[in-house]
């Protein structure tokens, strides 16, 4: 199983399409509590006890919570795998936080990234990848791929290269918003020329759920479709978001990853 734990919905960054942003009219808190991030993961465990445990906390910006390091420390008590996505707002409590995997955030380099995010974060980004080189973390970058950053992502590539940094790319080309889609003949030539890895697989609500700052468990970070809500954090709360994920088709978004048909 992957939950990916939003913990928080605070962010300073601004990114024009995050899908955050639209949660925050329908979210009723910003931030999941320590206890209740606790009893949803024993929930979890208690139902999946032979699963393979991953743990994804995300947000928002989770290195904006001084408490991050209990969060990561609960879920590794629980025997979860834990990766920290994150757009590099803090490096220091990241690493004191101590996850088994952070995960970069990117959508350009140098100036660009900080005018697509509305904040400069970018030297941020360095001293993090400064760390992941001293093996001080573990890390991968996320990239989210568009028109306008193709060739900001063969710069990326390069970048990291310069660095002695050997760590992967995962991009993904952006959802929801077609005007800024990459066209086709982009998407092949990132795949052949092996600058990044793309997705092959959705798991949406199976085997993968989405817990919100207000306990609403949602099928994928992108579709976000509602499966439940935990209120007393049960047993028949669960069956029924089980349940709901079964029951979603292949790609709910209604769009299938075409590339990895050409792959095969």
């Amino acid at each position: 199983m992957h939950i990916i734990a939003e913990i928080t919905y605070r962010c300073p960054a601004r990114c024009p399409f995050c899908p955050i942003r639209k949660e925050l009219r329908l979210t009723r808190r910003l931030t999941m509590d320590i206890i209740s991030f606790k009893r949803v993961l024993e929930l979890f465990v208690q139902r999946f006890p032979d699963s393979r445990r991953l743990l994804t906390i995300s947000g928002g910006e989770p290195t904006m919570l001084e408490g991050l390091p209990k969060y990561v420390e609960i879920a590794h008590d629980f025997g979860f795998t834990v990766t920290v996505a994150t757009n590099c707002y803090y490096p220091e409590r990241l690493l004191k936080a101590k996850p088994d995997f952070v995960q970069i955030s990117l959508d350009s380099v140098n100036n660009r990234h900080n005018d697509s995010r509305g904040f400069a974060l970018w030297y941020k980004v360095i001293k993090v990848l400064e760390y992941v080189k001293n093996k001080e973390l573990q890390g991968f970058i996320r990239y989210t791929l568009t028109k306008e950053n193709i060739t900001d992502l063969y710069t990326l590539k390069s970048k990291l290269e310069a660095l002695g940094l050997n760590i992967k790319i995962y991009a993904m080309p952006i959802r929801g918003c077609p005007e800024k889609a990459p066209s086709e003949s982009d998407i092949l030539n990132v795949i052949r020329d092996k600058v990044a890895l793309l997705p092959t697989r959705c798991p949406a609500g199976k085997g993968q759920f989405v817990i919100t700052p207000d306990l609403r468990v949602l099928d994928c970070i992108f579709h976000r479709e509602l499966l439940g809500r935990f209120e007393k954090i049960s047993d028949d709360e669960l069956d029924t978001i089980i349940e709901a994920g079964r029951k979603l088709p292949p790609f709910p978004c209604g769009e299938p990853y075409w590339w990895a048909e050409e792959g095969d």
